[in-house]
């Protein structure tokens, strides 16, 4: 019989606030919430986006399901006729960057079959009759985490995970800086890639229950916006925000971006690609193909204010 512990040395004092996802089934990745929805359900085919990331294809693999890529275009919308999706057949739609709701909003509510990886838009809320998952580690300083939201539940058993191990990038860059720990932060990615299904830590509950996402969310959005004035002229990308949308990055899509982004990271402002694995799918010819090399993500996260988007605009200007 387990015992609480009294006494001993004092513990982090973390869940000063709610998390964001209260009604979500707790998992340890974001991979594993897709493989959480996938678990009982008989698939035929899984449609995904050619632009995604190839750790969507672990819980595909695992479970023998078959898949097929479609394409998107120049809103990041699909190019997918939602009418040949058979009864077991799964439409993966990604909202991009966490700025494609008001294209999600038009998908008709009778599609059973979709399931959304807002691993890019945490903030996103749920579709009602959509299998619905999240990457908590892009948006906040935690190990690991995924949310999941979907009506057939697993029965499936599930240990707890333990995340302790797997904070050194994030205590480091308090102590030290990112750049640093970088390549922990590798380490950790590929740890994490391949951890199995489990519940969510103790460890990373608790960091989520500890975050002011009031804050957060401003913050994003006003740098979003800030960026958007300065640089929407230019952008071959058509960004719109619904009411309700944070924005992961803002996405800067210009015929020159390979040659910004190593402007960028040489000024220590350091920039994503997603998703090299895309160059290994496609053709030079194919849309896809142009985003992965010119897409800029520029920060617009919470460490940043308006003087870092103006320190960030003056050297895009230059």
């Amino acid at each position: 019989m387990n015992k609480k512990e009294i006494g001993g040395y004092l513990p982090l004092e973390l869940n000063k606030f709610h998390p964001y996802h209260v009604n979500a089934t707790e998992l340890n990745s974001g991979r594993n919430a897709l493989e959480y929805i996938l678990l009982n359900r008989v698939v035929d085919i899984v449609y995904l986006p050619l632009y995604t990331c190839d750790a969507v294809l672990a819980p595909l693999q695992n479970l023998n399901i078959n898949y097929r890529f479609y394409h998107i275009d120049k809103s990041l919308e699909p190019i997918f006729d939602f009418n040949k999706l058979t009864i077991n057949d799964l439409f993966l739609f990604n909202n991009y960057f966490g700025l494609k709701d008001d294209y999600l909003a038009t998908i008709p509510k009778d599609q059973k079959g979709i399931i959304v990886d807002n691993s890019q838009a945490f903030f996103s809320l749920p579709v009602s009759d959509f299998s619905t998952f999240y990457s908590p580690r892009k948006f906040f300083g935690v190990p690991d985490g995924g949310y999941v939201y979907c009506k057939d539940k697993s029965n499936v058993s599930l240990e707890r995970d333990e995340s302790f191990s797997r904070m050194s990038h994030l205590n480091g860059s308090i102590d030290i800086d990112t750049a640093s720990f970088y390549n922990n932060y590798l380490r950790n990615e590929e740890v994490v890639g391949g951890i199995p299904l489990k519940k969510m830590s103790f460890l990373t509950k608790s960091l989520l229950g500890n975050i002011d996402y009031h804050q957060i969310k401003n913050r994003r959005i006003s740098n979003f916006r800030y960026l958007d004035n300065e640089l929407r002229f230019r952008n071959e990308l058509e960004l719109k925000m619904t009411e309700n949308s944070v924005p992961l990055c803002y996405p800067y899509l210009v015929e020159d971006g390979s040659y910004l982004k190593d402007k960028l990271i040489n000024n220590k402002i350091y920039i994503p690609t997603y998703w090299p694995n895309v160059l290994q799918w496609t053709r030079d010819e194919i849309f896809e193909t142009y985003l992965t090399n010119n897409l800029v993500c520029l920060p617009v996260d919470q460490r940043y204010n308006e003087d870092d988007m103006k320190r960030l605009l003056k050297i895009l200007h230059e």
